[in-house]
């Protein structure tokens, strides 16, 4: 009988183990639960200012605390991504994700001045985002046209990101081309002055995107279904995420894929 019990403990001892085993959460699982976390805090936030503004009926103090709630969001995100990976945190299913991520653009105007837009057209073939403080180069022509290179504000042209072999270096058309018309570096003009633009982030993108076609402002001039981001899914890969403005969170796409770009600057 004890040959038994002790047998029946054993056995009980390794299920046990393996059922720990088992319920380790993934990355993907971990991500998914700092993302909720950061979306209970945000509703928290905002929820908080509401308040504050029913007693106040102070509209401009309201927009300061819906705009630290957007930030602390998007930093809860990134903060999300580099600990467990992009690829894990790029969960479809995750409903506070994708409805946080499309509030952030929808509610943009809210938190703009009362009785002011949330873009201003610069005149000089820049967009200034209120919100953000970002300045955005404006898109010129007709979709579907047919690209333009020696025109790098054309909707039509496309660039690559960089090498898909290590150390898979930023030296891509985007880089020596579109950028480097646009800052100056081929010996032109920068453009509007400043030699400063960059990529935006996925973050910024999506902070003018993630809705249905045509999803973008029209004052940022025509746009196509997808843009390519700054961010590299990690040190080291080949691939870097896409905006498509049809779907809230960006696809990845290889870095040697052809792609449309967007420049911004910081307005500050």
């Amino acid at each position: 009988m004890m040959i038994i019990r002790n047998c029946s403990l054993g056995m009980l001892a390794l299920m046990l183990v393996t059922s720990i085993v088992e319920a380790a959460p993934t990355p993907a699982q971990r991500c998914e639960g700092a993302i909720e976390v950061a979306a209970g805090k945000y509703m928290q936030c905002r929820l908080q200012a509401e308040s504050k503004f029913s007693i106040s009926l102070d509209s401009s103090k309201r927009t300061e605390e819906f705009d630290k709630c957007s930030r602390r969001l998007g930093q809860a995100f990134a903060s999300a991504r580099a600990k467990f990976g992009t690829l894990n945190c790029t969960s479809a299913s995750s409903y506070e994700y994708q409805f946080l991520l499309s509030q952030w653009s929808d509610d943009a105007a809210a938190w703009a001045p009362v009785g002011a837009p949330r873009f201003v057209d610069n005149g000089d073939g820049t967009v200034f985002d209120r919100i953000t403080s970002l300045v955005w180069e404006k898109k010129t022509t007709v979709v579907g046209s047919g690209p333009n290179l020696a025109d790098p504000h054309d909707v039509d042209n496309q660039y690559t990101w960089g090498t898909t072999t290590p150390p898979f270096l930023a030296n891509g058309t985007v880089f020596t081309d579109f950028l480097g018309k646009l800052n100056g570096v081929d010996g032109s003009p920068c453009f509007t002055g400043k030699c400063d633009w960059r990529l935006p982030t996925a973050d910024e993108l999506i902070s003018v995107g993630g809705c249905a076609l045509p999803c973008v402002d029209s004052v940022l001039g025509p746009s196509v279904a997808a843009y390519g981001s700054a961010n590299s899914h990690s040190s080291g890969s080949e691939i870097l995420p896409v905006i498509a403005y049809s779907v809230v969170w960006p696809g990845l796409a290889l870095k040697s894929d052809p792609l449309g770009y967007r420049a911004v600057r910081s307005g500050l």
